[in-house]
């Protein structure tokens, strides 16, 4: 399996790339630290998984548009690849953007090892995977603009849309009905 990782940071690259070779031993990976190289290995290779990050150093670039830009043309050149962004920045506006690319997964730096094994697991056998706190951000689209809620307040709705009383959710989520009140009410 080929993977193509672009990121600018060698020894985070470098580091990381061992995880995904434990965790996937059969994984040939392609490390790269400019877009302008990410542009060039997908020219070259064909990949079945593309990870990036969107704040690579790039002189033509800004921080967070350099990675995107590279996601965008592996999605023309290789609509096949899966796409995993691996980042510590997890903005509304910027997830907007990704989710419109139809990326495939998104996952915190700040992820525990057996999340980024779980994560490329579910990405490779066909499904999406993102991060929970992402995950929030991306289902909290409207087209008027975008809220930002709490893993909590989320959880609460999803609950509340099952039919859950607050003493139901307040049981199941391990809190206080105070607390569940609380966070309905600032909803």
């Amino acid at each position: 399996m080929n993977v193509l990782f672009l990121e600018d940071e060698h020894i985070f690259r470098a580091g990381f790339s061992i995880l995904i070779t434990n965790i996937l031993p059969k994984a040939n990976i392609t490390q790269v630290a400019t877009v302008k190289e990410a542009k060039d290995a997908l020219d070259k290779i064909n990949f079945e998984l593309f990870i990036s990050d969107l704040q690579i150093k790039d002189f033509k670039y800004n921080n967070t548009s350099a990675g995107t830009e590279a996601i965008e043309v592996a999605r023309i050149k290789q609509p096949q690849c899966k796409i995993l962004v691996l980042s510590s920045i997890s903005g509304p506006g910027t997830l907007a953007h990704l989710k419109e690319l139809s990326i495939n997964g998104y996952l915190l730096k700040s992820s525990a090892q057996d999340e980024m094994a779980e994560c490329l697991y579910q990405i490779l056998s066909g499904q999406d995977y993102f991060d929970d706190d992402v995950h929030v951000h991306l289902k909290n689209t409207s087209p008027v603009g975008r809220i930002t809620i709490s893993k909590l307040q989320y959880e609460c709705l999803q609950l509340i849309k099952l039919g859950k009383t607050h003493a139901d959710i307040a049981n199941e989520l391990e809190t206080t009905e105070g607390t569940i009140k609380k966070q309905i009410q600032v909803l």
